[in-house]
């Protein structure tokens, strides 16, 4: 690190990775697996340009609130400056198979972010008392801010607990979202 140079940054990574050290810096994740970096970082803290590349090995990712998440994930991240392209990804969810690619670009002020998912026979159990299972093709693509989502969910089977009251979950469904202020 140089405090007179306009790119004070040149940093050189290489190593082990505990995904578990995420949780220290995002409280609602649950994150395990390890990983191996090497990259390189040079620039500012601004715009950091980065080199290299992440090999995951087995990383999981959840939400503290969520009945699913991420977990068993392989595959390799590739840093090209000021963009992270998805060399391979697959992992499981809701016990069926995940394919993640796409890329984030994040040299600007706001992450720019392109990314699939191909699922097959994912099972969900939400909300309490239903069971699902689907295959689905999603792309999510924008920034923060504003961003989309398209793509297909197929419903192989759906399934509902003997004491459901179906009746419920569609008035829950029904109400008008709340507005959010954002984070």
């Amino acid at each position: 690190f140089s405090f007179r140079s306009r790119t004070p940054w040149n940093l050189r990574l290489t190593g082990g990775v505990n995904f578990a050290l995420v949780q220290t810096f995002y409280p609602k994740l649950v994150t395990g697996g390890k990983g191996v970096l090497n990259a390189t970082v040079r620039g500012t803290l601004a715009q950091p340009q980065v080199n290299g590349r992440l090999e995951l090995q087995e990383a999981s990712v959840f939400l503290e609130d969520y009945p699913i998440g991420v977990s068993n994930a392989k595959g390799s991240v590739l840093f090209d400056r000021d963009r992270a392209t998805i060399e391979s990804m697959k992992a499981q969810f809701g016990g069926g198979d995940l394919t993640l690619s796409g890329f984030v670009g994040f040299g600007g002020e706001t992450a720019v972010f392109r990314l699939q998912a191909e699922a097959e026979h994912e099972r969900i159990r939400y909300p309490e008392g239903v069971s699902a299972t689907a295959d689905a093709s999603l792309s999510l693509s924008g920034t923060a801010d504003r961003s989309i989502v398209t793509g297909t969910i197929t419903v192989q089977r759906a399934a509902f607990m003997p004491r459901t009251d179906v009746g419920s979950l569609l008035m829950a469904r029904a109400k008008p979202n709340q507005a959010r202020s954002p984070p």
